[in-house]
């Protein structure tokens, strides 16, 4: 049986979509990833 995604270039469109999905997560979690942040980097300083 032949590989069915062999040497198959991933679709732009596909691509796009994921980074937009992505920038869509990252932009709604970006108060609480910067609430993280601050409190690591407080955290890490004396």
């Amino acid at each position: 049986m032949k590989p069915v995604y062999r040497n198959r270039k991933p679709d732009p469109l596909v691509l796009l979509a994921l980074l937009v999905g992505l920038g869509v997560v990252v932009t709604m979690n970006l108060p609480t990833a910067l609430h993280v942040a601050a409190e690591l980097l407080s955290g890490v300083q004396p």
